[in-house]
């Protein structure tokens, strides 16, 4: 049978789920073609309520693709629901050909799903895919699949989910890079077309590694599932599907190894790594520097990682560091003991700073590390604002910060509560369509996004927080002249980010040559 998988959440191509989809078809006999629609060619705005729709040409393109295949599958994020809905209502509309529908919206809304596919995967989808391929080339009956939840006569019929597999390194082949199955939608042809060395090249470049270069990465994840359980986030979702079972599963180290080996076989250019673990630091530390040391051996490429306060330690900093990690993200989320609390994230702000110093021990060996925020939490209290940018100003530069606006997803504990509370009236336009990377435009947020431009004064930050402005600013009919604030902010700090890119970053250039060499003698 062949099956075509659509990818229309990741704005690069990492697209974890897919190609691991593809590839456990591909092992079992099928064909499996994957189709990215990257959402930055949309030009999506950044506010939120606004429904995202493809244009005519791509819709009508991708139709054309889909004729080719028995099965559609496409798995998104809940704030790419509308254009999963418009996706397969245009292929219902014009073809004969199933849709399967997965990921996390269609694990935490499977009724909902079925309005508009005609199968929907809860869970781990990879045996439940080539089950329902299996199936189909059979005739036979798609209706008992574990982990598939269909209509038949009017009734949902609701499959219980399969076990996990725990032995990824055997069960699961190496994601899919067989380049001669796979289409995207090109912003250099404006059309869908199979994908080449020039678009893989746009897609995987280095982010903040390219500060020191250009760079191209591969993604890859070490382990399946985390070690947390935050109130926000879908992994709580699926610890409490797979509650009786090993959720966090690590590969073993070999296993890694011939996967980035394999890669490099295949895309050849990929000069860096970046393992997208929801916290690599949470590897064991005698697996960890056993991992370091046959990594700066084997592989010899700069990477960058995740971490998150309780796991980031001198140690683990310095194995990594030693093999070539140049760069990492930790969660900080909020510095309130009591919104941590809520968050059901269990560190505390000695923690943070704990994590923050051991890090800037490393400061002349690596990047600027970012630390994640979420702001627009509707319990917070000004109270618990100023507590996050205290904590953010107290940590040791240099950093940088990525907040987002908290989102209620579905299924998370925090949208119970808000449904519970009242707070969710209308759950598309607040929850579905919420631009979860546009903070809102606040005193407050700006106090704290400020500390993301090294040309502004902590003490500025400071004097500014004090009673008196957060009276007079901290007001609905403030917000205009803050957004404009941040524009300003924004476009002066590109300025200097391009000044700094012309006479070269002097802090960096140690670095850089550090890696040169590291990369020549591999």
């Amino acid at each position: 049978m062949k099956a075509l998988l659509m990818e229309i959440t990741c704005p690069d191509i990492r697209a974890f789920g897919v190609r691991s989809l593809a590839a456990f078809a591909k092992k079992a006999g099928h064909e499996a073609n994957i189709l990215f629609l990257p959402p930055y060619f949309e030009q999506l705005r950044p506010e939120s309520g606004v429904v995202h729709r493809y244009s005519d040409k791509i819709i009508a393109e991708t139709i054309d693709l889909c004729s080719q295949f028995d099965l559609i599958g496409i798995s998104f994020l809940t704030y790419y629901f509308d254009r999963a809905v418009q996706l397969t209502e245009a292929i219902h509309a014009r073809l004969d050909v199933p849709v399967i529908w997965g990921g996390i919206h269609a694990s935490t809304k499977p009724e909902e799903c079925l309005e508009y596919a005609d199968l929907v995967c809860i869970g781990e989808g990879e045996e439940a895919l080539v089950e329902v391929l299996d199936t189909m080339k059979t005739e036979g009956d798609l209706n008992a699949i574990r982990n598939i939840w269909t209509r038949h006569k009017g009734e949902t019929i609701r499959n219980p989910v399969r076990p996990l597999i725990q032995d990824i390194d055997n069960c699961i082949p190496f994601p899919d890079y067989e380049l001669a199955t796979h289409y995207s939608y090109s912003l250099f042809d404006n059309a869908i077309v199979p994908i080449n060395e020039k678009l893989m090249k746009y897609f995987s470049q280095a982010g903040p590694v390219n500060q020191l270069g250009t760079y191209y990465q591969y993604k890859t994840m070490a382990s399946r599932g985390c070690p947390h359980s935050c109130a926000f986030c879908c992994n709580s979702i699926y610890r409490e599907m797979y509650a009786r079972e090993r959720y966090l599963r690590w590969r073993s180290n070999e296993s890694i190894f011939q996967e980035i080996e394999y890669a490099r076989e295949q895309v050849p250019y990929f000069n860096s790594v970046m393992f997208y673990d929801d916290s690599f630091f949470a590897m064991p530390e005698r697996t960890m520097k056993a991992f370091a040391e046959e990594y700066k051996n084997r592989i010899g490429l700069p990477f960058a990682t995740q971490s998150s306060p309780q796991t980031t330690t001198l140690n683990k900093l310095d194995y990594l560091i030693d093999a070539g990690m140049v760069y990492l993200e930790m969660g900080i989320q909020t510095g309130s003991d009591r919104i941590n609390t809520m968050y059901r994230r269990k560190q505390k702000k000695e923690q943070v700073i704990q994590a923050t110093r051991a890090i800037n021990h490393f400061k002349d060996r690596i990047l600027p590390p970012d630390y994640h925020l979420i702001l627009d939490n509707n319990w917070e209290t000004e109270e618990d604002v100023l507590a996050t940018l205290d904590l953010i100003l107290g940590l040791p530069r240099p950093f940088g910060l990525k907040p987002s606006s908290l989102v209620l997803y579905p299924g998370t504990e925090l949208f119970a509560i808000a449904q519970k509370q009242g707070l969710v009236k209308d759950e598309k336009q607040e929850v579905y369509r919420k631009a979860f990377g546009a903070p809102y435009s606040t005193y407050l947020n700006l106090l704290i996004l400020m500390i993301n431009y090294p040309f502004i004064p902590l003490g500025l930050i400071r004097f500014l927080s004090k009673p008196l402005f957060i009276r007079l600013f901290h007001r609905p009919a403030f917000k205009p002249m803050i957004s404009l604030i941040r524009l300003g902010l924004h476009q002066f700090n590109r300025v200097i980010n391009k000044l700094r890119r012309m006479i070269g970053h002097q802090r960096f250039r140690p670095l850089v040559h550090r890696i040169e060499r590291h990369y020549c003698d591999h």
